[in-house]
């Protein structure tokens, strides 16, 4: 038995939203005032997020037998399999870390392969790490990127040459600068090496680099810095 046992706790995370008042369900894990964030693969409402942790009290309004009863049910009952897989893992370890915790853990096959997941655990994790203004930058490249692919998941595939002077095109088209775009498109390639380094997705071609898709820098920019490139740079040197 390990020493101090992590408190485990299923989540509405309110700092993605998503269409129609969705929010992604995660699987919250704290340990020696540290918590981390693990994808579900489920998105609610805040009342139906509410409704399915409490379903049991239905029985007590006779909701039970009902379709709505059977819904809410199977929902919590998915939720609750993550819990107890989690606490399945931490059982065999003699010492918690994060670290072995997710070498060890089966996340869902539908997060894997999904930018969009993983830009929200990189803010996650600058923000447990309180750096707010860098974590504030991955959050406006993952509000762009949204907007520009309105869909649930990005893939890592999806992220080609094309993609990228598509986006590029995109954003200037809407008034961003190259300066800016440049700030976003880094973040997203930091997002792409981490996908990659992590061995369980695969790229056929690296579309970042020389005869590839070269991010825009300052210096091909000859347009002044609007007051949102200004923002951001002062954002990512804090």
């Amino acid at each position: 038995m390990i020493a101090a046992t992590p408190k485990l706790a299923l989540i509405l995370d309110k700092r993605f939203a998503k269409k129609e008042g969705l929010y992604p369900v995660k699987l919250r894990i704290t340990y020696k005032r540290e918590s981390k964030y693990y994808p579900t693969g489920q998105d609610m409402t805040e009342e139906d997020f509410v409704r399915q942790r409490d379903c049991e009290l239905m029985r007590s309004k006779k909701y039970i037998g009902t379709k709505e009863y059977a819904q809410l049910s199977a929902i919590s009952k998915s939720l609750n399999k993550h819990v107890d897989e989690a606490n399945s893992v931490i059982a065999k370890m003699k010492v918690f870390s994060f670290d072995l915790f997710e070498g060890r853990i089966e996340q869902p096959s539908v997060e894997l392969d999904n930018v969009f997941i993983a830009m929200e655990n990189k803010i996650a994790l600058l923000k447990s790490e309180e750096r707010i203004g860098t974590a504030l930058t991955y959050e406006n490249a993952l509000t762009s990127l949204r907007k520009f692919y309105p869909k649930r998941k990005l893939s890592l595939a999806s992220i080609t040459v094309r993609f990228l002077r598509e986006y590029e095109k995109w954003m200037v088209a809407n008034g961003s600068s190259l300066t800016t775009v440049g700030f976003y498109l880094r973040n997203l390639r930091a997002v792409v090496n981490i996908m990659i380094d992590n061995d369980k997705q695969k790229l056929d071609e690296y579309p970042f680099g020389p005869r590839r898709y070269v991010i825009p820098t300052k210096k091909n920019s000859k347009r002044a810095l609007s007051n949102d490139d200004l923002r951001n740079h002062w954002l990512s040197a804090r």
